[in-house]
């Protein structure tokens, strides 16, 4: 447990963040685990099939994901303000709701499985690879939930440290498995789902069982799971502007899969190479915007705002100078990443590797958007975080019209940096507003009593 108000801000930012970036890392090795073995032991259809479903779950466990990371906002700000009641009462609120739209989307996902196949127009010799990973995938939505959740809580009151002990050994099992059911037992995609899930569910218990034991405010019982509507309703107003700006990123996400679905499966196992290498080159940037929220949504609940404004700057500089380094980095390494994906790098490189340099020259904007989004989001300004999503659900989808039938999968290709570009300006442009304004009301009220 770690007070975050306390200290210089960049410095109290980094070391949160440090076991927030490695557990980022092998959450990466964690999901693209099935897509090297699958790779290099089924072949490189079987790997399209895997990661073009990716969009699909993506969208339905953003939602999910996006309402308990605002659930974890709400229990930052209630330990900045150190009432550890209203942290006990929102975990287990949280865990009333997670189970509840869980289950409806596990049902809702099970039974339109097929149209979301159809949907992202998948290819035929993708599709049973496709239906196979992802039918497992649906069954465990729940315990996906709540493993993120439970992670999400820990943060809000600074313990970055033992998710990332959970992973490392959730990673471990996982590759194990991948090994056992997909040479061993020969179940194909089938078995990299089933140790994905079987790795989830025990990351779950362990985390679940460490937060009993080591925080009074995390030992909650049944009496504790009544339902709470004030808490409830405190937690959704910030939950659901999250969930609705995933929900629209993911469906512009969704749909630049389909339009490369469109080009023919040459192109849709490029992207998939492309789409998991920005995955790896973004992940510093999601972490230290997922570190900056939580410390940001701490100052917020002890109101220090002075720090938060220094920490916006302090992290918007240090955002956009490692998004120079990587952008150059991952160019001139492009191909031999390319090769960790693709069984036959030679023959998807030359595409690959516009999606990529594409990536490349639009991460400064990415930079903006992880930043102040995440501030935006901490200082009760979520309606903006919401405007965001949409505007880069609808900028995605215009520039594929726009663009597609001339530039082929270059269009494809820039639809991501274009969108990039809009959203970050638009949120830094209001972030710089409300910053602007910010203790301004408290500052007044307290001069008022003062008279």
């Amino acid at each position: 447990m770690k007070d975050l108000t306390k200290g210089k801000p960049l410095p109290q930012i980094l070391w949160f963040m440090v076991p927030i970036l490695l557990s980022s890392i092998f959450q990466q090795f964690y999901s693209v685990t099935d897509t090297i073995i699958v790779s290099h032991t089924i072949g490189d259809n079987a790997m399209a099939g895997v990661s073009s479903v990716s969009w699909i779950t993506a969208l339905i466990l953003n939602f999910a994901i996006g309402l308990v990371s605002g659930f974890s906002i709400f229990t930052a700000r209630a330990f900045g303000k150190k009432d550890y009641d209203t942290v006990k009462k929102s975990f287990s609120q949280g865990i009333i709701i997670a189970v509840i739209i869980g289950a409806i989307l596990t049902a809702v996902s099970l039974v339109y499985e097929d149209f979301f196949l159809d949907l992202i127009k998948t290819l035929p010799e993708l599709r049973s690879y496709a239906h196979d990973y992802i039918f497992i995938g649906f069954i465990c939505l729940i315990v996906t939930i709540l493993y993120n959740l439970c992670v999400g809580m820990l943060r809000s009151v600074g313990d970055s440290k033992f998710p990332l002990f959970v992973l490392i050994g959730a990673v471990i099992v996982n590759v194990g498995l991948d090994f056992l059911f997909i040479t061993g037992f020969k179940w194909g995609v089938t078995g990299a789902a089933v140790a994905t899930s079987i790795s989830n569910f025990l990351a779950l218990i362990v985390t679940f069982i460490y937060m009993r034991k080591k925080y009074d405010f995390f030992k909650i019982n049944f009496k504790d799971l009544i339902p709470n509507f004030k808490v409830i309703g405190s937690q959704i107003n910030i939950g659901i502007p999250m969930a609705i700006n995933w929900v629209l990123i993911s469906i512009g996400s969704l749909f630049v899969q389909t339009a490369t679905n469109t080009l023919g499966q040459f192109y849709a196992i490029s992207f998939s190479a492309g789409g998991k290498i920005e995955g790896f080159a973004g992940m510093a940037l999601s972490c230290l915007g997922t570190a900056f929220a939580f410390y940001v949504s701490q100052c917020y609940g002890a109101k220090q705002y002075d720090k938060i404004k220094k920490a916006t700057f302090q992290s918007f500089i240090l955002a956009i100078c490692y998004s120079v380094f990587a952008g150059c980095l991952i160019a001139i390494l492009a191909k031999p990443l390319a090769s960790i994906f693709l069984s036959d790098v030679d023959t998807y490189f030359d595409t690959a590797k516009i999606y990529i340099y594409c990536d490349c020259a639009f991460y400064c904007s990415l930079a903006c958007i992880y930043i102040f989004r995440s501030a935006l989001q901490s200082i009760k300004k979520q309606y903006h975080v919401y405007i965001a999503g949409f505007l880069e659900c609808v900028i995605r989808i215009l520039f594929y019209y726009l663009s597609v039938n001339y530039l082929g999968f270059v269009g494809v290709a820039l639809s991501v940096g274009v969108t990039w570009s809009v959203v970050g300006i638009y949120v830094l442009i209001v972030c710089l507003v409300c910053l602007k304004k910010l203790g301004k009301k408290e500052s007044i009220n307290t001069d008022l009593q003062k008279i």
